[in-house]
């Protein structure tokens, strides 16, 4: 019999191995196996089965990993065609669908059979010590430099054996304990004290629950048992149950038409584009749609962009859902990821919230998919595979019959012409929900105000409005999409940028650290002592990030308490949590961010928000980047004024006020922004009037990297034609360094997607027409949204 092996190698169909007799009937359709690949070994994705095969010489397949198949057939079946949609592996599909820490962990044994009489006495010593050790720790030591030889002439031999053993993962029917009376509390902090405080949240807790508290507690738990003070047993484990704390709230009646028309299309797959201003309360619309899928039995899926998975959002959910709700996102440790995905699998959850790659959960018979913020680039992966969770949405409702909602105050451009043309339907909430006026954005022309002295980058009459709001106990958030203290350090003499060694791009510096970061490859450095290209010793401090903006404030404004809220401010456990509830419990005056601040915060004492250099982003070369300012642009304002007391204020700086991203934001005009920008991308040809798919090239030596990208031009220029695509370009990356690789680019636009990707595929796949050569990569980017 025949194995068919998805590795994850791009580009590559599944390869052929042989099944050896001992494991004919112990493998299973999409479960993993250990193969061997050239010099080493890999896992791999059984995605078939075949009598006959075309190459000669088969290599055998080692071990079979999973009793059963982690991924159910639904699962396996949206997978693959994820996989085929953005051309890449099965395997890498898979692999990215499941959490890291349930990778297999194999071990090969060593085992003497019997001991030939040629062995030396230090042959003989180092077996002795080598028996029942794993063979891959083993090659690891520095003795097996000297013995390797005599241990791989051993196992040809025959008087030595290795066999595989792959330590089984716990999923149903795992270990479940529960207290037992009183028992004695352990001292602050212990392990025993962490582990009764979570066993007496409820009557039974899994061990997986356990595992993700604390690190190896089964001889711990042993001893509990053996002591009388837990019980334990093994059993499937009880299905959710739904035990709110906090009531839903009653809907306005726009909320009230929306969730109607919602309701009456449950029950079948259809799209909706849910338009709702910031404020409007499209988070009480999907909860109470929510309510209404459970009571069918139906299951639901809430994704959220990243930076919106504040506990805040998590809270309302599960007060209304409580233990039903399992959480994934990025931030979780391993431990907590494995946790939630079992829940999930095992049943003990209705309804998962979640980030990008919660759209990947293992969660069947669903009956509602929610895309908050749908316009958000953060549902969009920026690195192999290549997938976008807003369109993957849309594909697992089709095959699971569910309703999916896309929300947004300023949804993307496609999804609005998708409305437009009536692929999806539009459901608009045109007021908020408390009845509060929208919050007046204003433009501040940078090109005509004075400035506040020694602070080159605020207006006088944005610090007036700072100082007003300040006086009348409101809150103000100021908002630059920029942290560091400074965007670079240059050199007085030259003017010569500190440059990063590994990036195309100038260091950060970081004032609070007294360092200088790369943002990209995350390269750190001291104040420089002399300017590489003049020697000069003295450097200037260059534009302004959020440590800046808080330093000068708090000099302008020295009786204020004020909150920097950036990746750097919230790096440690628990200080995201902290600094939300000091926003919201009215400890702090000012809040100067990053965008973090700009979507999936409800704060009722902010009254006024400034976007203090609005060109940051508008200048940003890219096809998107209008789009993208007018969307900040909105959602920044819409956090003024949420309050019934007050209604807020928004002011935006820039230099170019005429910008009719900038008018769009003033007028508060979705449809003005977007009848100009959906003009533009039609004269221009771009999406949603195209489809485009990018090439990237690599390589540490720039010439290799140019000459990969100048060899894949070549051969598919003469298809242009026949296969009705255009290469639109093909030149080196705005950003042509990054961790000392250098990058280019290859652009292509058409409207029969299908058959270029199949052509690519194809192509990339073939190393007799396109193969790259020593240390160069290549990646495929299909619907790409960045191209830095």
């Amino acid at each position: 019999m025949i194995a068919q092996v998805a590795l994850a190698l791009p580009f590559l169909p599944p390869f052929d191995y042989q099944v050896p007799p001992e494991l004919e009937g112990r493998m299973e359709l999409g479960g993993r196996v250990l193969v061997p690949f050239g010099t080493t070994e890999r896992v791999g994705y059984l995605v078939g089965f075949g009598e006959t095969s075309e190459v000669l010489g088969l290599k055998s397949v080692l071990a079979a990993l999973d009793p059963k198949p982690l991924l159910s057939p639904s699962q396996r079946s949206f997978l693959d065609w994820v996989a085929d949609y953005y051309c890449a592996s099965v395997a890498e599909i898979y692999e990215t669908a499941l959490p890291g820490a349930l990778k297999p962990k194999i071990k090969r044994p060593l085992s003497v059979l019997h001991w030939p009489q040629t062995l030396s006495p230090a042959e003989r010593t180092y077996l002795e010590q080598a028996q029942g050790k794993d063979l891959l720790a083993l090659e690891h030591k520095a003795k097996f430099e000297t013995f390797g030889p005599l241990v791989r002439r051993g196992l040809e031999e025959g008087f030595l054996q290795t066999n595989y053993q792959v330590k089984p993962l716990e999923f149903l029917n795992q270990p479940t304990y529960r207290l037992l009376g009183t028992p004695k509390p352990g001292r602050k902090g212990s392990k025993r004290e962490q582990l009764l405080g979570l066993l007496g949240q409820k009557p039974w807790t899994p061990l997986s629950e356990v595992k993700a508290l604390l690190p190896s507690p089964q001889a711990l738990l042993r001893q509990l048992v053996a002591a009388g003070e837990l019980e334990t047993q093994t059993q499937p484990l009880l299905g959710p149950t739904l035990s709110p704390t906090r009531p839903f709230l009653d809907l306005s009646p726009e909320q009230t038409a929306a969730t109607q028309v919602l309701t009456e299309a449950l029950g079948a797959f259809r799209c909706f584009l849910l338009k709702g201003v910031t404020g409007s309360g499209k988070t009480e619309v999907y909860l109470h749609l929510a309510r209404k899928v459970l009571e069918s039995n139906r299951k639901v899926l809430i994704l959220l962009p990243e930076i919106s998975l504040t506990p805040q959002a998590i809270e309302r959910f599960q007060g209304r859902f409580g233990e039903a709700i399992a959480v994934m996102h990025s931030q979780m440790a391993e431990g907590q990821r494995v946790q939630e995905w079992l829940k999930i699998k095992e049943g003990r959850a209705l309804v998962v919230i979640g980030a990008r790659s919660a759209i990947f959960a293992p969660l069947e018979g669903i009956g509602l998919i929610v895309v908050d913020e749908e316009h958000d680039g953060s549902y969009k992966q920026q690195e192999a595979p290549f997938y976008h969770a807003r369109d993957l949405a849309i594909k697992l409702g089709q095959d699971q019959g569910a309703l999916v909602i896309l929300g947004s105050a300023t949804p993307s451009v496609e999804s609005f012409h998708h409305a437009q043309t009536g692929k999806y339907g539009l459901l608009e909430l045109k007021t908020r929900v408390r009845g509060q006026a929208p919050p007046l954005l204003q433009v501040i022309d940078l090109k005509n105000q004075p400035r506040v002295k020694g602070v080159f980058y605020l207006s006088s009459l944005l610090y007036e409005r700072l100082k007003e709001n300040l006086a009348q106990g409101r809150q103000g958030i100021l908002f630059l999409n920029r942290r560091g203290y400074a965007s670079c350090l240059s050199c007085k003499a030259c003017e010569t940028p500190v440059l990063c060694p590994h990036c195309d791009v100038t260091m950060t510096w970081h004032q609070a650290t007294s360092q200088l970061l790369c943002h990209h490859c995350g390269e750190k450095s001291f104040y420089p002592s002399r300017c590489k290209s003049c020697g000069e010793k003295k450097f200037s401090i260059e534009g302004f990030g959020t440590q800046r903006v808080e330093r000068d404030l708090k000099l302008l404004f020295p009786q204020a308490r004020f909150l920097r809220l950036d990746r750097d401010s919230t790096s440690g456990k628990g200080a995201l949590e902290e600094s939300l509830a000091a926003i919201e419990q009215g400890k702090v005056d000012f809040v100067v961010g990053t965008q973090m601040i700009a979507k999936g915060h409800d704060f009722p004492n902010v009254g006024l928000v400034a976007i203090l250099y609005a060109d940051l982003s508008l200048n940003i070369p890219d096809i998107r980047s209008s789009e993208r300012s007018f969307q900040l642009f909105a959602q920044v304002s819409g956090r003024a004024g949420r309050g019934a007391e007050h209604a807020g204020e928004a002011w935006l700086q820039t230099y170019n006020p005429s910008h009719f991203a900038v008018q769009a934001a003033i007028h508060q005009d979705y449809e003005e922004f977007f009848a100009i920008e959906a003009a533009r991308r039609q004269e221009m040809g771009m999406p949603p009037f195209s489809r485009l798919i990018q090439i990237r090239t690599s390589d540490r030596d720039p010439q290799k990297a140019q000459a990969a990208a100048e060899a894949l031009g070549a051969v598919v220029r003469d298809y242009q034609e026949s296969l009705g695509f255009e290469l639109l370009d093909l030149q080196e990356a705005p950003i042509a360094k990054i961790n000392n690789r250098f990058y280019w680019h290859l652009l292509f636009r058409t409207q029969k997607p299908k058959a270029l990707k199949r052509f690519l595929v194809e192509l990339l796949g073939n190393r007799k027409t396109y193969g790259l050569k020593g240390s160069s990569r290549l990646s495929l980017d299909v619907d790409p949204t960045l191209f830095l």
